[in-house]
């Protein structure tokens, strides 16, 4: 039915002329002020509410048209990456790649269309066990954080994501007889060219990942500290790590250069073969670090001296996980030096202790006769008749054996006109005694088969 402009009023006249700006006709817009009023039922004022649901629509209506995939906002948190260090991109890519495999059509999803439910199902989908979508959580909520920065979406639904907390079990530490065996290998492995490296694991808590990236000029021998760098450190922090007696001994026995790193190249593989060396087919990672911190624990007891040489940003973690004070047995003397005891270091056949250190064996200042072996503790006096001279060691070893009668000023056995030095090995080693650079069976091989 018509209705002409004079039966209205005044109220009715204008909302026709809004009406007709808006392009709808009076049935249409009676079936949105219909729906708008169904949608928004409650109490208080209903325009309010109707005018609160239209402005959320219209949010959601701009986020959808400036949104992105999840597979480009991958992408693009990568690119962010690019500066951070090659273990860390590693792992992001990784991570990434197996989501993006394993989960079918997530690349192609838009981002304001993914809600937290539907990345937890993506977690549990892509990964099996707690501690690998703990992880995976952390990298994909990395990538949202990334896309919520470029305006691509409004929330990270991440952050609504919760999986249960892991229990973190006792790392355990080494025995000393495992301690031993592992320096014995160090010594005897290449002419002792990952020793240093597994000193500073040993007795300085130097994480493996840190460890392959010092250089010789971050360590500072003067005044008895490591410096790692924040490009260096785990957590990206700096830290001055102390350098005690034993690791002294080690690292003052090495050749060093500034620009020179302090692990040797192809560092993975040959401390792979190294632990394998020393009877350790099943490695713990940081069992080294973890005895270094119970170690540490027992003999200072200070958890916060202990957090400043570990890096740590509390003691939190250091009393929860950390420190393993069971298998820990005579703290002082593991920050003596005695597991290092008798070991011939490579550096060491001169004779020289470095000032400071612990020697293999105690030889009292001039007590030690012209001659002996260094290391080795003799009567004072003149050196027995037909001991080798001091630059050469005897065929048996280092330490605890005796030395090779000389004949004519010639060892027996070899030529009498040409030096020992550059002769090859021989065939077999003297009967009872290891050859240069094998360990027992029992772990307890000699400590330098063949010095040379």
């Amino acid at each position: 039915m018509n209705i002409s402009m004079t039966q209205m009023n005044e109220q009715e006249q204008a909302a026709l002329a809004i009406l007709r700006k808006t392009g709808l006709n009076t049935l249409e817009a009676a079936m949105v002020a219909w729906e708008a009023s169904r949608v928004v039922k409650g109490r208080g004022d209903r325009l309010k509410r109707i005018r609160r649901c239209m402005e959320l629509g219209t949010s959601a209506l701009r986020a959808e048209h400036r949104t992105s995939t999840f597979g480009k906002a991958v992408r693009a948190a990568q690119e962010e990456r690019r500066a951070r260090r090659a273990r860390t991109q590693a792992d992001f890519r990784y991570i990434c790649r197996r989501l993006l495999r394993l989960c079918p059509g997530l690349a192609s999803r838009r981002l304001c269309d993914i809600s937290a439910e539907e990345c937890a199902r993506y977690l549990e989908c892509a990964f099996d066990t707690p501690r690998q979508r703990l992880k995976g959580r952390a990298v994909m909520s990395g990538v949202f954080s990334t896309a919520v920065a470029r305006g691509w979406c409004d929330e990270n639904p991440l952050l609504r994501v919760h999986f249960p907390s892991m229990v973190e079990q006792r790392i355990p530490i080494l025995t000393r007889e495992e301690i031993r065996r592992m320096l014995q290998a160090a010594v005897l492995y290449r002419e002792g060219v990952c020793l240093p490296a597994v000193g500073l694991m040993l007795y300085a808590g130097v994480r493996p990942n840190e460890v392959c990236r010092l250089s010789w000029g971050e360590i500072d021998l003067e005044h008895g500290a490591v410096c790692v760098m924040p490009c260096h450190s785990k957590t990206g922090g700096a830290r001055r790590v102390t350098i005690h007696p034993p690791l002294r001994r080690i690292l003052a026995a090495r050749p060093r250069h500034d620009s020179l790193m302090v692990c040797p190249p192809n560092w993975g593989a040959r401390w792979r073969e190294l632990r394998r060396l020393a009877g350790f087919p099943h490695w713990v990672p940081d069992i080294l670090r973890h005895t270094f911190a119970s170690y540490h624990l027992c003999y200072f007891r200070s958890y916060a001296e202990l957090q400043m040489e570990t890096g740590h940003r509390d003691a939190s973690l250091l009393r929860t996980r950390y420190v393993n004070m069971k298998g820990v047995v005579d703290a002082a003397g593991f920050w003596a030096g005695k597991d290092a005891e008798g070991l011939c270091l490579p550096g060491e056949e001169s004779g020289e202790v470095p000032e400071g250190t612990i020697p293999g064996k105690a030889v009292a200042g001039d007590e030690a006769s012209k001659g002996t072996i260094p290391g080795k503790a003799v009567a004072k006096g003149e050196a027995p008749e037909g001991v080798a001279p001091m630059g050469r060691r005897s065929e048996a070893g280092c330490e605890g054996t005796e030395a090779v009668p000389l004949k004519d000023g010639t060892p027996e056995g070899a030529p009498k006109e040409e030096s020992l030095e550059g002769m090859e090995p021989k065939d077999e080693a003297p009967k009872g005694k290891a050859s240069e650079g094998k360990i027992s069976s029992s772990g307890e091989g000699s400590s330098r088969a063949a010095c040379p």
